[in-house]
This record gives structure tokens, sequence and C-alpha cells, in this order.
């Protein structure tokens, strides 16, 4: 199992890299054209690709709580 979540991390630490290599290439290309990017949305997307994978290292019966306190409070 443990390699199992090994080639997870090497997987993903992969997918991140080859996205930051696409976003300096998009940025580049649209600072070309004077646009900007739009580095919040990639950011948004690591950040929701990180607490997917936090939430997959804990137990279920750990994250549960987190999970209600997260649906009372939801907006």
């Amino acid at each position: 199992m443990m390699q199992l979540h090994k080639l997870t991390l090497l997987v993903t630490g992969f997918v991140v890299t080859a996205s930051m290599v696409e976003a300096a290439f998009l940025a580049r290309k649209a600072r070309q054209q004077g646009k900007a990017y739009p580095w919040h949305e990639m950011g948004l997307s690591l950040v929701d690709m990180i607490g997917r994978k936090l939430m997959a290292f804990l137990p279920l019966s750990l994250a549960a709580p987190i999970f209600a306190l997260a649906w009372q409070h939801r907006i």
C-alpha cells in the first residue's frame, strides 16, 4: 500500500511540474500579446488538489468531523 502512496505522490509532482511549465509558457505568450495570465485560477486549482491529497491520507473516521463542520458552516 505504501508503494501506491509513493507512486501517487510521484505522479502528482510530475503533473504539478508539467502544469507550472505550461503556465510559464502561456504567461509568456499572453505577455507578448499584452494580456495577463490568470494565475489566481491556477493557484486555486493547486490548493484544491493539495486539499484532496491531504484528505486521502486521513482516515475517514478522522475526516468525518471536519466534513460535518464544513457542512454545517456552508454558505
